[in-house]
């Protein structure tokens, strides 16, 4: 065989090497999926959670702050104004919504998705809510703002493998950001959702997990 010839062989080769290679690391998540409700994390319960731990650090800082506050007025040092400002601190609890428009509550709260995987990737939320979105080779390289891969009335997105799982993340049209982590199970018949929902007037984030199981 000439050298030549035995290059080129060598090339195909590797090609095709590379192509089930990356074919096994791409995994398909075409298909619809149910629900596993007694394994999955509820959106209400998580943001009522959330909202009691940061109503419990805040009871305490204006506790802290009250005590300052007290040892101060004894002391001579607080005006009138300020004094009405610290017990209006004192007494105030913090208040938060988590009403979700008619998108997010199919997301977020959903019992069924179904997915179309090609060059682009097709999402069926609770048979209500489609997003057409095309998954970026490059992982997290493209911006958001720049080069959105969907731009919707959900708001702009990228999409891209990362780690085995398919994210979708994207800057809410409100403000807000939403980042989905799909995952599937060793058996390709279950697949995990991990949500993060982060609110730009907390600059925290609500973190929780959905269980599916292919139809």
């Amino acid at each position: 065989m000439s050298a030549p010839r035995s290059r080129r062989l060598l090339l195909v080769a590797a090609l095709v090497w590379i192509q089930a290679t990356a074919a096994q690391e791409t995994p398909s998540f075409s298909g619809t999926w149910v629900l596993n409700a007694p394994r999955s994390d509820e959106f209400q319960v998580k943001a009522e959670e959330l909202t009691t731990e940061i109503n419990e650090r805040l009871r305490k800082r204006r506790a802290k702050r009250f005590e300052d506050y007290n040892r101060d007025r004894k002391q001579g040092q607080f005006s009138s104004q300020q004094a009405a400002t610290m017990r209006m601190m004192h007494e105030d609890a913090r208040s938060l919504s988590w009403e979700l428009d008619d998108d997010l509550t199919a997301m977020l709260e959903g019992k069924s998705i179904r997915i179309y995987q090609s060059n682009l990737c097709a999402v069926l939320y609770d048979k209500k809510l489609k997003r057409l979105v095309s998954i970026n080779p490059k992982g997290r390289s493209v911006s958001r703002t720049r080069n959105p891969v969907a731009n919707d009335s959900v708001g702009r997105s990228v999409a891209f493998f990362e780690d085995g799982g398919l994210v979708i993340d994207t800057d809410l049209n409100g403000g807000d950001r939403l980042i989905e982590r799909f995952v599937l199970g060793e058996d390709g018949a279950q697949m995990t959702l991990d949500v993060e929902y982060r609110r730009r007037d907390l600059g925290r984030s609500l973190k929780f997990t959905r269980y599916f199981v292919r139809e």
